[in-house]
């Protein structure tokens, strides 16, 4: 059995910081990289359902960034396995245009996130999360109904922290904020993809999902200060 399955958008990036430019592997990558450097031990296995490109501008005195992406230039979800797993993690699952595969993901436990675009167009796919990632940028759903769907919780996150809005038994809404000091003038692509790695890795060893967006929003947060110093 591995540790985790991603599925997902798997992407050719195009990155610009200014004028330099630099070219890697995007969306579910993101999240392999993470597991890569900083957790090498788990068996990871990749599982694209979706192939794509993308261009990224990064300014990183205002530290904004904008990108034009192409996510489903490939498809196919017939061929694909599904090996059991401790964790699954759906990337993108807002941009995939056929969700089919969902139900037969052989994992204890399913993450999913969204990307900048358009929205879910059926809620009822939730029915197969655990936990689902929302961003700031994401503000336009409606959690009271997203909640009723998931079946633990939402982890909304921003650049100064997230809150962890768990289900209840009466589909109701509790929250846990966890707050970080925000980090100026630094190139935050890819945060939140490491945080839901983070968040993973976490959750493997503590089954605890509280406790483990508190330490992953830690863990993010000294990577990003190591990161802005120079």
């Amino acid at each position: 059995m591995s540790d985790i399955n991603l599925y997902g958008h798997l992407t050719h990036d195009k990155i610009f910081n200014g004028f330099e430019k630099s070219e890697t592997i995007g969306s579910m990558g993101n999240l392999w990289k993470f597991f890569s450097k900083h957790c090498p031990t788990l068996k990871v296995n990749l599982i694209p359902t979706s192939i794509g490109q993308a261009i990224i501008y990064i300014n990183e005195e205002q530290a904004e960034r904008v990108s034009c992406a192409n996510l489903n230039i490939k498809h196919n979800i017939n061929s694909i396995t599904h090996p059991k797993s401790s964790v699954s993690h759906v990337a993108y699952v807002n941009e995939l245009p056929d969700l089919n595969f969902l139900s037969e993901i052989n994992s204890d436990f399913i993450t999913m996130d969204v990307c900048a675009g358009r929205k879910i167009q059926d809620l009822e796919i939730l029915k197969f999360a655990d936990i689902l990632f929302l961003s700031d940028e994401d503000n336009y759903y409606n959690l009271q109904e997203i909640i009723k769907k998931v079946k633990v919780g939402i982890i909304l996150h921003s650049e100064s922290g997230s809150v962890f809005i768990h289900k209840t038994s009466e589909n109701k809404i509790k929250n846990k904020k966890t707050e970080i000091t925000p980090i100026k003038n630094v190139n935050i692509l890819g945060a939140g993809d490491m945080l839901a790695a983070s968040f993973i890795n976490n959750f493997i060893k503590l089954k605890n999902a509280s406790k483990s967006i508190s330490l992953a929003h830690k863990h993010i947060a000294d990577i990003i200060r190591k990161s802005s110093i120079k």
